[in-house]
């Protein structure tokens, strides 16, 4: 009905070769973006100064369109937890609690569409106090 042997051998490598080159002209991805207050970082490397807080936000990308996952199929992880802590959010979303002066990985992934992206975090020293400085009066 449908061919011979040879001809279907041919057709399965042509969608083969098809799925290959849909996956790179439309790249899909997982991608973490913090957001500090307002501001919404789209790089994947955070500074954080205790107290401050963070939000980690996935935005996934298939065939080029930006969507928002299915906040129950993210799994938010940290490296190093003695760096940060992080409590996952029923949005999906993950706040981030700086601990100690370092750095760490930041990673969520996706189980419903296997995919997985990382960030990372750095927690730097507060400041000790604030030093304003006036010029001579002119």
């Amino acid at each position: 009905m449908f061919g011979d042997g040879k001809q279907i051998k041919l057709l399965r490598e042509l969608l083969y070769e098809l799925r290959e080159l849909r996956t790179e002209l439309f790249p899909s991805k997982l991608i973490i973006n913090f957001v500090v207050g307002d501001i919404k970082m789209n790089d994947v490397t955070l500074t954080l100064t205790p107290p401050q807080t963070s939000n980690g936000t996935v935005t996934e990308v298939y065939k080029g369109q930006s969507y928002t996952p299915v906040p129950g199929d993210l799994t938010w992880s940290l490296q190093d937890t003695t760096k940060a802590s992080f409590v996952q959010n029923p949005d999906g979303s993950a706040t981030f609690t700086p601990l100690a002066v370092g750095v760490t990985q930041v990673g969520c992934s996706d189980k419903t569409t296997g995919l997985a992206g990382t960030g990372t975090l750095n927690v730097v020293a507060s400041p000790d106090g604030l030093t304003i400085n006036f010029s001579t009066p002119v």
